[in-house]
């Protein structure tokens, strides 16, 4: 008799149903009491592996989980962990078993304390995407080691690679000194890097990544410093660095480390650096960053910002945010040689005959005003006009909670001397 289960290849679990696809997507269950559908998995993919032994690809979307469902794909990842091609899975799960299959080409899992003491042997030359969450920041490049615990793994396949690491130190032990290993990934194209907040990255690797076209990652810099250490590549075309966190004593790490990347570095399209609140000054003069391309600060004095940006000859794209206290009196930028008085510092006609252009190659501005009030807010007027003013290359302006600010006002006044405006009209 015909057996319609021999023929279900792939298993999709979501919130409310479960899926099997053979060839076409059947719904058998749907519930909306998630938590009850989490506690009855357990039960129920045991059920499952016994009665559809030909399952290779097994992906869950499950949220909303207890604590005593907390791991409700154990069992089935086990039952199928000699053959699965592709595992996606949101949830942690307990891998009881020493290895996945040979044949594993994609791993989307997410990893925690429990989960990680005794991480199964993995053919890394096979793998074609590799997705890790939640990982501690002690996640070592041991785990994926093989069994002649050669110092050289290769990727031959890997062509993405995700891993956020969350910041917990719980759940596995490794030295700091331990000895770096070697990582080949020479088809790798896309590359996504994230640390927690809090966190470190214990990357005790050398990661070679000789075909990348994309590279991202963001974090503090405390982990992001340790990454940059550990990678190496001939070229990309995308490169984003986003630091959301950096002590004050890591100023002089901080710019040995972005000069590195956004001058050393081979980077032929896009080079990115967002910026968090920084905990000291911008220091002009230790900057070499000629690389890039897009520039996203705040709580940096303008007066600063205006002076780093013909260091920056690559750069098209400045997002820039303002707070009150960083904003300076035009007159203080402008570089009049005659004084004037405080009062005309913000007086149209001033501004059109202090402003040198700077032939820079920037052409999209975005600007976040913030909550300004009165004369913060003029200011601010201020500053927004003297950036168009001052850059000749620009086709684009976007102002964020415009306050008083109205761009077509600001192209009448001064296309006259300055005709590069007329082109934010198009």
């Amino acid at each position: 008799m015909f057996n319609v289960w021999n023929n279900v290849h792939s298993l999709n679990f979501t919130s409310t149903s479960f899926n099997l696809q053979w060839p076409n997507v059947v719904n058998l269950l749907s519930v909306e009491d998630t938590a009850w559908y989490a506690q009855k998995l357990g039960a129920l993919n045991q059920r499952i592996s016994a009665q559809a032994p030909n399952v290779f690809s097994l992906e869950t979307h499950l949220f909303n989980t207890t604590e005593e469902s907390k791991y409700p794909f154990t069992a089935l990842i086990s039952a199928y962990s000699t053959q699965l091609k592709r595992l996606s899975c949101n949830l942690p799960a307990k891998l009881l078993f020493p290895q996945f299959s040979d044949n594993l080409h994609t791993l989307e899992f997410a990893v925690d304390e429990r989960t990680i003491a005794g991480f199964p042997d993995i053919n890394t030359d096979c793998l074609d995407k590799l997705s890790l969450k939640r990982l501690p920041s002690t996640f070592s490049w041991n785990w994926f080691k093989p069994g002649n615990c050669t110092d050289c793994i290769r990727f031959s396949k890997l062509s993405s690679l995700n891993l956020e690491i969350s910041g917990s130190d719980k759940g596995i032990s490794t030295t700091p000194d331990e000895p770096k290993l070697e990582v080949s990934m020479p088809m790798l194209r896309s590359a996504v890097i994230n640390i927690g907040r809090h966190g470190s990255a214990n990357w005790n690797a050398i990661v070679r990544m000789n075909n990348l076209s994309s590279f991202s990652f963001k974090g503090a810099f405390s982990g992001i410093a340790a990454v940059c250490r550990g990678v190496e590549f001939n070229h990309v075309s995308s490169y984003t660095m986003t630091v959301v966190s950096i002590e004050k004593n890591n100023e002089d790490a901080f710019y040995e480390t972005t000069n590195r990347v956004f001058s050393g570095f081979d980077i032929r399209n896009h080079a990115g650096l967002h910026l968090p609140v920084l905990p000291f000054d911008i220091n002009v003069d230790a900057i070499n960053w000629t690389l890039l391309t897009t520039l996203n600060c705040r709580r940096v004095q303008f007066e600063k910002m205006i002076q780093l940006l013909p260091k920056l000859a690559n750069l098209k794209r400045l997002e820039y945010v303002f707070v009150p206290d960083y904003l300076p009196d035009v007159a203080s930028i402008a570089n009049r040689d005659s004084a004037q008085d405080n009062t005309d510092n913000y007086n149209d006609s001033v501004l059109s005959t202090s402003v040198l252009s700077l032939y820079l190659s920037i052409s999209r501005v975005h600007v976040n005003q913030g909550s300004l009030v009165d004369e913060e807010e003029e200011r601010a007027v201020a500053c927004c006009t003297y950036l168009l003013l001052l850059l000749p290359h620009l086709l684009s302006v976007f102002i964020n909670n415009p306050i008083n600010w109205d761009t077509e006002d600001i192209i009448e006044g001064f296309e006259d001397k300055f005709p590069h405006l007329s082109r934010l009209r198009e």
